[in-house]
């Protein structure tokens, strides 16, 4: 066979692969290949709705725990922050899938601001939602919601995950 050709379709397989053990990274849209065609009834995140004294350092976890209540075949996620009146600014977020079946892990691409509430939001292809709110610990201080790196910003402010 043509050494060409050979590294062609071993490329061809792999770099799939290679996707998706590396993470979803900053796309705003993932599939994830699962046999799921239920609704956001039966979501579990953590934390938990109405959670206080959230490290700034967290990850959201989203996941669907009751078998009788499966995940929908496409949901939306996203994480937003609370500065003021009738302001959410989008937080951006890396998503990976959990270890975990059903399960599906979001992490800030920079520390949260201290002292905020934080509103996650799943929609799934109907239409329906779940809205989580939580809040970091310590007194307000939206300086502290800092890159994690000296890099342009990365991440998605919202995520569609297919999962069929």
């Amino acid at each position: 066979m043509n050494p060409r050709k050979a590294l062609f379709i071993l490329t061809a397989y792999a770099l799939p692969a290679a996707i998706l053990i590396a993470g979803c990274g900053g796309s705003g849209s993932h599939d994830v290949p699962t046999d799921f065609d239920g609704s956001v009834l039966g979501v579990a995140t953590d934390p938990a709705d109405a959670e206080e004294g959230v490290d700034t350092h967290s990850t959201v976890r989203v996941s669907w725990p009751d078998h009788d209540y499966p995940p929908p075949a496409n949901f939306t996620f996203r994480l937003d922050r609370d500065d003021g009146p009738y302001t959410w600014r989008p937080v951006y977020t890396e998503m990976t899938t959990g270890p975990e079946s059903r399960t599906w892990r979001f992490e800030p691409t920079s520390y949260l601001a201290t002292g905020k509430w934080y509103r996650v939001t799943i929609t799934d292809d109907a239409g329906r939602k779940e809205y989580v709110f939580f809040r970091t610990r310590g007194t307000p201080d939206t300086t502290s919601a800092r890159s994690l790196s000296s890099a342009e910003p990365k991440g998605a402010a919202e995520h569609r995950v297919r999962t069929r």
